[in-house]
């Protein structure tokens, strides 16, 4: 924001940062800075390339789909959501209550 004020640039109107129910890592200082400078989010990923949705259950992954290219990608996260227990709950509670995990 600094530089762009410097040299005469349109402030910065919003971040998009990965933003879900397991990837909370905005709230960890992002999110007080961009409410102070009026800088909204835009959240990517709040699905956690379809691990939320419930269509991973017990890592059942589809050959090919997004879930698959991710894990190739970024490896971490199989940990951070094919092996989160807090998804399984997330998941199962939702199933309970008749709704979809969406």
């Amino acid at each position: 924001m600094r530089a762009a004020e410097k040299a005469g640039l349109p402030k910065i109107v919003s971040i998009q940062n990965p933003y879900s129910l397991v990837n909370r890592t905005y709230e960890l200082g992002l999110s007080e800075f961009t409410h102070k400078e009026s800088v909204g989010l835009l959240a990517y990923s709040s699905m956690v390339f379809g691990w939320l949705s419930g269509k991973y259950e017990r890592r059942r992954r589809a050959s090919g789909g997004r879930a698959h290219h991710a894990v190739r990608a970024f490896p971490a996260l199989q940990q951070a959501a094919g092996d989160c227990r807090e998804i399984t709950l997330y998941v199962e509670l939702a199933k309970r209550h008749g709704l979809s995990p969406a």
